[in-house]
């Protein structure tokens, strides 16, 4: 009769842990350094310091710290290439842990070379089956200090793309090699190790319901009658089995949930990047609006919100419509100032007129009256010509005036006109 070997194995995540096949990565790591935290009622701390360590630490505690400093490391790199830069689960596996642990009554009663032997070959079978390997190895410790001799192993999650998910490692396959293909590479290996018997949900596939049924009431049977006889470290073993089976049925049937879930959760990622990109296709919109409008206004470029610039906005045409009311009356009057200015502007043109008549040449009887005054009575025509040139320089006076009031109003149309013009092409700025 052969012998059974436990091989339970953990995922282990950064924080708190849930599940019988979960744990918190530091607790696990410095139980298995040489803090030796653990509440095993076989533990013998005086041999503590038989217990044989492989690889670069003893310390479970700087074992963990360097995996963590390469977790945070590969998140780093992990975010550069994730959606918008998220890095890994709060929950994830980032590593895995697990124990290659014979009965004890077998075991114990092995010689020390033989009982090297049969690790060394666990080991390397475990590196063929992709359970361990050197890139991800991080320590593996053999305890001598417990009931009967095992081997710890912690890993880090990496699959064979070189990517932390424990979610490829710690699964139904996973756990069929460790059940099946493991013990049978062993005993090619020369060791009679018996392969684990637990119930199988594959097995199942393509049976009728009847046959299902008495499969699985099989295996009930078999575990009643193991149970009878048994040394506490096989009952141990076979508690240890059973939560296996237990757990690869749970797995099994979970499977199809954690596809579901899956796919729902994708779907909430795509729903939520399209609500993100709408919210930020209308933030984009407002945003330019906002700039749009302080242009339209003359103001610089600010970072205020569209409410903000809204409000500005319409005090701002507010204003410009009161100017364009003032401007309007500014205009009427300079209208009538220009009507009053045009009516003493012909008024003045009248009164030239009839200036420039009197000053034309006289006619030949006007001009013989001239004539015969200027022989008889020379002082009069003297007196007369002294007045008929203050006549001249009054005429000319009332035309420089007039010429004067002319031009002053067509300034004020023109300058009226001119601002009217500007204000026009600024309103709305």
């Amino acid at each position: 009769m052969g012998f059974n070997v436990g091989m339970p194995m953990l995922g282990l995540k950064r924080g708190a842990a849930k599940g019988n096949h979960a744990g918190n990565i530091r607790s696990i790591v410095e139980e298995m350094g040489e803090e030796r935290f653990s509440t095993s009622s076989t533990l013998d701390r005086s041999r503590s310091d038989q217990n044989i360590y492989f690889g670069n630490y003893k310390s479970g505690r700087e074992c963990v710290e360097a995996m963590l400093a390469e977790i945070d490391e590969y998140e780093t790199e992990y975010k550069k290439t994730s959606y918008r830069n998220r890095g890994l689960r709060a929950d994830a596996t980032v590593a895995v842990a697990f124990i290659v642990k014979p009965e004890a009554d077998w075991i114990n009663n092995q010689t020390p070379e033989d009982v090297e032997k049969f690790f060394e070959d666990a080991h390397e079978v475990l590196t063929d089956l992709g359970i361990t390997s050197p890139e991800s190895e991080r320590m593996r410790v053999r305890h001598l200090d417990e009931g009967s001799v095992h081997e710890h192993y912690c890993t880090l999650a990496y699959d064979s793309e070189g990517k932390l998910r424990g979610s490829k490692i710690v699964n139904l396959k996973t756990f069929r090699k460790l059940n099946r293909e493991f013990p049978k590479m062993m005993q090619k290996r020369g060791w009679d190790m018996n392969e684990l018997t637990a119930y199988d949900p594959e097995e199942v596939n393509g049976m009728t319901p009847d046959e299902a049924a008495a499969y699985k009431q099989e295996h009930i049977e078999k575990k009643k009658q193991k149970r009878h006889g048994l040394t506490a470290n096989e009952y141990i073993a076979e508690k240890e089995a059973e939560k296996l089976a237990a757990l690869q049925s749970e797995i099994a049937d979970l499977e199809p949930k954690h596809k579901k879930a899956k796919q729902e959760l994708d779907d909430a990622e795509s729903k939520k990047a399209t609500v993100e990109k709408e919210t930020y296709d209308a933030g984009f919109k407002a945003h330019t609006l906002a700039r749009d409008l302080e242009q339209a206004m003359g103001q610089p470029t600010s970072y205020r919100s569209l409410d903000e610039v809204v409000e500005d906005a319409e005090e701002h045409f507010k204003s410009a419509g009161e100017r364009e009311a003032n401007l309007t009356r500014r205009e009427a009057e300079i209208n009538r100032q220009s009507l009053e200015m045009r009516q003493k502007e012909q008024e003045a043109d009248e009164l030239i007129k009839t200036l420039r008549a009197t000053a034309e040449a006289p006619s030949s009887k006007e001009s013989w009256m001239v004539g015969w005054l200027k022989e008889k009575v020379p002082k009069a025509y003297a007196a007369c010509e002294v007045e008929y040139q203050k006549f001249v320089g009054t005429r000319d006076r009332i035309i420089e005036k007039r010429n004067r009031v002319s031009g002053y109003a067509d300034s004020v149309v023109q300058n009226a006109q001119r601002e009217k013009g500007l204000d026009n092409n600024n309103y709305g700025k």
